[in-house]
């Protein structure tokens, strides 16, 4: 079985590929990576946080479709609530509600670990990964055999921007 999700890290500032997934607290701030991301699109994205009613709450999604001057097909700002309560289990948690907003066939996706004013632990971007991984597991031993010549779906590739890279990629080897 091939891997449903090839991750990779890079610093804050890497381009983005496919589907661009962004984190906002309860405040709707972003952090200053984020909004580097998003700067050609903010007033965009705000307009549709608005218009959704969108409070930040920890699992609360908007999705906004091909933001205009963004070179990615979607923007996905995903809540996560008080950041200061924030816990591992609550990154794991992000992690599987970001790869459940991803549309089906999807190839890549970047991730921008990043909050207003807070400097987020090395383990958070390992724990987002792994919980994207864990909802991307397929199990598929039930359902009908492709037949010969079907093409397998293409794996995922999800980026993580982080601030420190090194230590990211450390804390998901040791999860991996």
């Amino acid at each position: 079985m091939s891997e449903p999700v090839l991750i990779h890290f890079a610093k804050h500032g890497a381009p983005a590929n496919g589907v661009l997934i962004v984190l906002t607290d309860d405040t709707l701030g972003f952090g200053k990576a984020t909004q580097a991301a998003l700067r050609p699109a903010t007033a965009a994205i705000a307009r549709a946080m608005e218009a959704d009613r969108f409070k930040g709450k920890l699992g609360g999604a908007v999705d906004v479709l091909a933001p205009e001057k963004l070179q990615v097909s979607r923007v996905i700002v995903l809540g996560v609530g008080k950041a200061e309560d924030l816990t591992d289990a609550d990154w794991l948690r992000l992690g599987g509600i970001a790869a459940g907003r991803l549309p089906a066939g999807t190839r890549a996706a970047t991730l921008v670990v990043d909050l207003p004013g807070r400097k987020l632990p090395a383990g958070a971007a390992a724990e987002i990964a792994l919980g994207m991984r864990l909802r991307a597991y397929p199990f598929d031993r039930y359902k009908t055999r492709r037949k010969e010549g079907e093409i397998e779906p293409a794996a995922l590739a999800v980026t993580l921007l982080v601030a420190q890279e090194d230590p990211a990629r450390a804390a998901w080897v040791a999860r991996e």
